[in-house]
């Protein structure tokens, strides 16, 4: 009986995360070949700069450059494989909706991580149905499904700094030096990843004068 109840909470949590995933993924591609976000346009013309030019300086720093990395590791990888594959012979091959749907793709998944990283911080601080609770309430927010369609830097720095507070968390409950180590690189991931991530200096303080 304690096996199939284990089961069936693995089972429930499979849903919500397929359920999320699927609510970024359908339609991912609207209005393509056309888009009105400039931050789309801005932040491919930036990974292909790092292409053409050899260079991993995006020559502005109206974000910061750690989400472009994200980008151009998965251009990469894609790029790699349509060679491999005999899709393309170089990059100028790959048709302008592809660089959309793999930076979207990208930004989706990390969306669909938040959403289980959000049960992990439920599930410590309260209970595993509060975990799932609080993800299947991400799954559907209106506000974080539309961003992880875009190729923006907004969901991924959301998802640093979800990985943050749960290892801040750990640092309010246990106080071991590892939590602080992992709290502090996650913090400096979202901040490398958009400048908002500062915040998280707070709740960082917070937890160790608490503790």
């Amino acid at each position: 009986m304690k096996m199939l109840r284990l089961n069936k909470k693995t089972l429930t949590l499979l849903v919500i995360l397929t359920v999320a995933l699927l609510v970024r993924i359908i339609g991912i591609g609207w209005y393509l070949p056309y888009t009105y976000e400039l931050d789309e346009y801005y932040t491919i013309r930036k990974i292909l700069n790092f292409f053409q030019e050899n260079t991993f300086n995006p020559g502005s720093f109206m974000w910061p450059t750690f989400y472009m990395y994200i980008q151009a590791f998965v251009y990469s990888i894609y790029y790699l494989i349509s060679l491999l594959t005999g899709k393309i012979d170089s990059l100028a091959d790959l048709s302008y909706i592809e660089f959309f749907l793999v930076g979207r793709y990208t930004v989706a998944i990390l969306g669909v991580g938040t959403v289980f990283v959000v049960y992990l911080i439920g599930k410590r601080m309260h209970s595993h149905r509060s975990g799932l609770i609080a993800s299947l309430f991400l799954s559907f927010t209106l506000l974080h499904v539309k961003y992880s369609r875009l190729i923006r830097p907004d969901v991924p720095m959301v998802f640093f700094i979800s990985l943050s507070f749960l290892f801040i968390y750990l640092i309010y409950e246990k106080g071991e030096t590892k939590y602080y180590l992992l709290a502090s690189f996650f913090a400096g991931l979202s901040i490398a990843t958009k400048y908002g991530g500062a915040i998280l200096v707070v709740p960082i303080f917070l937890a160790h004068l608490f503790r």
